[in-house]
């Protein structure tokens, strides 16, 4: 007797976190990835991913929305992992990822953006400039560079998420595609784009397809806590790579602050 299975949470709320959303191998240096979790990337042409839920375990998750309780709230299965990026910092134009991702609410980089800005500033001369991107957990399809196994996708917001978003706003019952019994393969189309001489694979059109079968629960016990491998340094950190600041710089800052 086939047990009667449950009415998927995501379809409504994948869908709803659309809108929410407009309101609002080696890794990069800001992911740790788990022990033998490869990354996965895309490239142009044709790919097929399932990509899975994790259980979310952050307050302040940048897809929150209070308005809907199967959503990215704490103990909920959710799809993916949003970050922020502040890019070209330093010297060596390092990416580092906003605080504002782990639900902390200060960020020395944003404030003095903010502050430069303020005082008439030119957006092109004040670096970490902020980029969105998602992390998601994905299985490839019939991928001959990728065994069918869980990975890590990492991905800028406008090479795929917009995408999704927009193929998903046209067909809304294909919410369902991260549930691990109802879900759908996504088979992805990316086209080759370039900007300021540098190429790079966009998502130009998402099909969804069945899957060739479901996934049981045990599943989630290889799908990485997407919240928890991330890289986010402290306060004091963020700011002396901000400013370009050296441990003599920062030591000579606090005898200062101690004589005042």
């Amino acid at each position: 007797m086939s047990k009667k299975r449950k009415k998927s949470k995501f379809g409504a709320n994948v869908v709803a976190d659309i809108s929410h959303q407009q309101r609002g191998g080696k890794g990069p240096s800001y992911l740790t990835l788990p022990k033998d979790v490869k990354l996965f990337k895309e490239k142009v042409g044709r790919i097929k991913v399932d990509i899975l839920p994790y259980t979310v375990e952050l307050e302040n998750h940048l897809d929150y929305n209070k308005d809907a309780p199967d959503s990215a709230h704490v103990g909920n299965l959710w799809y993916k992992k949003p970050i922020l990026i502040h890019r070209g910092i330093g010297p060596e134009r390092n990416s580092y990822i906003c605080p504002k991702s782990a639900g902390k609410t200060k960020c020395p980089i944003c404030e003095e953006r903010s502050r430069q800005f303020a005082d008439g500033a030119d957006a092109a001369d004040v670096p970490g400039r902020i980029g969105k991107r998602n992390i998601y957990a994905v299985i490839p399809i019939g991928n001959k560079d990728y065994e069918e196994e869980v990975h890590i996708w990492d991905i800028a917001q406008g090479n795929f998420q917009e995408q999704l978003n927009q193929d998903l706003e046209e067909s809304p019952e294909s919410g369902i595609f991260p549930d691990l019994e109802d879900g759908l393969t996504l088979s992805i189309r990316f086209s080759e784009e370039s900007f300021d001489k540098n190429k790079y694979a966009k998502a130009t059109r998402i099909d969804f397809k069945d899957r060739d079968e479901t996934y049981d629960e045990e599943i989630l016990d290889e799908v990485p806590h997407l919240d928890s491998i991330i890289n986010v340094l402290s306060y004091k950190e963020l700011e002396a790579a901000f400013l370009e600041l050296d441990e003599e710089d920062e030591d000579k800052d606090e005898d200062e602050e101690e004589e005042k």
